[in-house]
């Protein structure tokens, strides 16, 4: 008898419910909290992520200054994103005003 491995049977699972893409968005959501974080550890916790849909992360920053920041940074947070998960897709960062 041969046996899969349950992380290829959750996998599968997800899929076959159209369940994936929320499991990506969240991956995304966590990993760009994460490099955020590393990156710049003095105002991470001036920015909140709004949501993760169509390759488009969106953030709320709470100045124009920490936006830029990261707008600056945009590419390689998002190079870091794609590369250290394999079902992501991320092509831009955007930011909702208050």
């Amino acid at each position: 008898m041969s046996f899969s491995p349950l992380k290829k049977l959750i996998e599968k699972r997800l899929e076959e419910r159209g369940l994936q893409q929320g499991v990506t968005d969240s991956k995304i959501s966590d990993k760009t909290k994460e490099v955020i974080e590393d990156k710049f550890p003095n105002f991470s916790d001036r920015v909140e992520i709004l949501k993760v849909k169509d390759q488009k992360i969106t953030l709320k920053a709470d100045n124009s200054s920490v936006a830029q920041e990261i707008q600056l940074n945009q590419q390689q947070i998002i190079e870091t994103i794609n590369e250290e998960i394999k079902d992501a897709e991320v092509e831009e960062i955007a930011f909702k005003s208050n």
